[in-house]
This record gives structure tokens, sequence and C-alpha cells, in this order.
């Protein structure tokens, strides 16, 4: 929904993709320095921030990509969704944290797990729904003379012929 309700939206949310990028180069450079080993990438970490500049203002008009995010909770606020986001984050951050694990063994009780595992899924079917309706909506609103156009058509076999 964020990137769906404006341009601007959509553009930050392009260029926090690309932070991500610049972030996981540095992060790997880091852990191969401290591990010892040659890094995988070709490339200096300061040829990728050139590379990923470059590309924001190629594409997105940003003279030059920072470690200043868009943060998630601040972008679901702004449509309106900052409270479900918080109560899901921290759900389902206890499940991506090192201690998971202790936390999934706790709730092993059979009928619980079922339990628990019925409401997850009855939510993320009304997330879904919501997405869809909402994803209509935004398609719903696209000329047709552009849905007819073979150039903006979607092309299956471009992300599939890697």
């Amino acid at each position: 929904m964020y990137c769906s309700s404006s341009r601007e939206n959509a553009l930050r949310f392009h260029g926090d993709t690309l932070r991500d990028v610049a972030g996981l180069v540095e992060a790997s450079y880091k852990i191969c320095k401290l591990a010892g080993i040659d890094s995988p990438f070709e490339e200096s970490p300061q040829e990728v921030q050139e590379l990923l500049d470059g590309l924001a203002l190629k594409h997105l008009g940003i003279v030059s990509i920072d470690s200043n995010y868009q943060r998630v909770l601040q972008a679901a606020q702004s449509v309106g969704l900052g409270d479900e986001y918080a109560a899901w984050n921290k759900h389902l951050s206890k499940f991506a944290h090192p201690s998971a694990f202790v936390v999934i063994g706790v709730m092993s009780n059979g009928n619980f797990t079922r339990h628990f595992q019925s409401i997850n899924t009855s939510v993320g079917v009304s997330f879904c729904h919501r997405c869809v309706t909402a994803f209509e909506k935004i398609v719903a609103e696209i000329p047709s003379t552009k849905l007819s156009n073979p150039k903006h058509q979607f092309r299956h076999s471009a992300f599939c012929s890697r």
C-alpha cells in the first residue's frame, strides 16, 4: 500500500532497496575480512557504491545512496497501518531471532500449536485478500490502452530465462 500510494513512496522504496544492496555488500566485505578470506566480489566497496549511486541517479533521481532508510513503521503509519505493523512485527520477530527455537519449543503443545497455526493462517489469508483488492483497484486505474500495449505486458520469460 505504501508504494502504491504515491510515486514518491515507490521511488523511496526502490532507493531503500539500493541501500539494502549497499549494506549487504559492505557487511559481506567486513565478514570476509574478519574471517580472513577473500571477498566474493570483484569490485571494491567504493566501486559498488559508485555503481549504486549511478543507478540511483539514473533511475530514481537520487544523487547518492546513503544509509538514511525510510523506517517501515513510519511508512506503515503513513498509510494507516502503523498499529498492525507494530503488532505483526513484534509477533513475527519471535520467529526470526536466535531465540526462536526456544520460543517454538515452549509452544509445542499440540492443541495450542494447531490453534496458533490456524489463527496465523487466517490472518495471512486476510492480508493476502486485502493486497489483491488493493492491486485490483490500482490495475483498474490503468488506461486500457496501456494494458493492451505489448510493451507493458508481463513477460514471463524475462524472469525465468536467467
